[in-house]
């Protein structure tokens, strides 16, 4: 799914009603998933490793809006790395 070239997608943060730190991140692999991140003190998001059927994502969002995640299904893994406009 990461590949070199240009990709465009649109991803949406939220935040969670409840919890000023909590966010939901919906569309981050381009498959619709939704993820859950913290804000953290630099102003960027963590995303916690998030299982989904037989795999996992992980990863975060700088304050700048680069984005990195690692996805991990059925024993193969996909790293990938690209900026938001924010």
């Amino acid at each position: 799914m990461c590949v070199s070239g240009v990709d465009t997608y649109s991803i949406a943060i939220a935040a969670v009603a409840g919890n000023v730190a909590a966010v939901t991140i919906t569309n981050l692999y381009n498959s619709g998933f939704i993820v859950n991140g913290t804000l953290d003190a630099s102003g960027g998001i963590s995303i916690p490793t998030q299982s989904f059927g037989p795999g996992n994502i992980s990863g975060s969002i700088s304050s700048s809006g680069d984005v990195s995640y690692t996805i991990t299904f059925g024993g193969s893994s996909d790293s990938c790395v690209f900026r938001i406009n924010i």
